[in-house]
């Protein structure tokens, strides 16, 4: 896979939806710098599973192991493996972007998010 340069249309309004959608369920949060550290690798790990999952799609279709995560890999098509990437990929970048943003501009110096 090569890198395009982040030309993809639409990405940045998926990341800006997810934002939206965050703070729709969770409310605004303030959090210190070490909770955001772990919610983001919390979601870095979803999406860690996530590649895993469509890495090795083929190869658990065809040797199915009984555990509960490949028999329902199984139940799932190619392309919902692949939109679960994107899905998890939205949500770092989202996070991602959002400890950035807290450092924007240098008004709160990395301490939450200023209500």
């Amino acid at each position: 896979m090569k890198d395009l340069a982040l030309k993809t249309n639409g990405l940045f309004d998926l990341v800006l939806s997810e934002s939206r959608s965050q703070i729709k369920k969770w409310g605004i949060q303030d959090h210190s710098l070490a909770e955001w550290h772990l919610i983001l690798a919390e979601e870095y790990g979803e999406l860690s599973k996530a590649i895993l999952e469509l890495q090795f799609y083929q190869d658990s279709r065809q040797n199915l192991n009984g555990t509960s995560d490949i028999i329902n890999l199984t139940q799932r098509t190619k392309n919902e493996v692949k939109n679960g990437v994107k899905k998890e990929a939205i949500q770092v970048a989202t996070l991602a972007l959002k400890i950035a943003e807290m450092y924007e501009g240098g008004d709160n110096n990395g301490e939450g998010v200023e209500r």
